[in-house]
């Protein structure tokens, strides 16, 4: 029964340890991981691009 409660414990951990990192994973990371798998000619800029995009679009809405 020991066995079983440690083992239970390490599974609850690992879980609310990838709850904990999905919540701080914003959507503009999820994005910039996604385009980082495409094979683009100037990824680097496309990321750039929506990295300011992200930025502009923020802070207008904090002036909302």
């Amino acid at each position: 029964m020991t066995r079983a409660g440690a083992i239970l414990r390490e599974i609850t951990s690992d879980i609310e340890v990838a709850i904990r990192q999905a919540a701080a994973e914003s959507p503009i990371d999820r994005i910039l991981q996604k385009i980082s798998k495409l094979e683009l000619p100037d990824r680097e800029h496309v990321e750039n691009y929506m990295r300011h995009k992200w930025r502009m679009n923020t802070s207008q809405a904090l002036l909302r």
